[in-house]
C-alpha cells in the first residue's frame, strides 16, 4: 500500500507453538510484524483440541502471545497463524490545476 508516494508495509506477526506431553506450553513469538492497529486473533492449527490464545500489541507490533489453554491430543507442533493487520491509511489529497 502506498499514500502520498510513501509506502506502508503492513507485515504478519508469526509464532510458533512450543510443545510437551500432548500441550501447547508456550507460544514463542518468531516476527512481531507491523502496524498492528486493533489486536488480532490467534489461530491454533493441528491435530488436537481445545488450544487457545490471545495476542498483546504495543506500538503497531505483537509483543506477546497468551496462551488462555493448552488443549490437548497435540502430537505434533500445530499452526500458529496471527491475523494481518488491518491498516488504515489516511493520506491527504492535493489538488492541482
Amino acid at each position: 500500500m502506498s499514500c502520498n508516494g510513501n509506502s506502508v508495509n503492513a507485515k504478519r506477526a508469526s509464532a510458533i507453538a512450543i510443545i510437551r506431553n500432548g500441550s501447547i506450553k508456550n507460544i514463542k513469538i518468531i516476527d512481531n510484524g507491523m502496524h498492528y492497529s486493533k489486536v488480532p486473533r490467534v489461530y491454533i492449527r493441528g491435530l488436537g483440541k481445545g488450544a487457545r490464545a490471545s495476542a498483546k500489541i504495543s506500538n503497531g507490533k505483537v509483543i506477546a502471545i497468551n496462551l488462555i489453554n493448552g488443549g490437548s491430543g497435540y502430537n505434533s507442533t500445530p499452526t500458529i497463524i496471527i491475523e494481518k493487520p488491518q491498516v488504515n491509511i489516511h493520506c491527504n489529497l492535493c489538488w492541482k490545476k
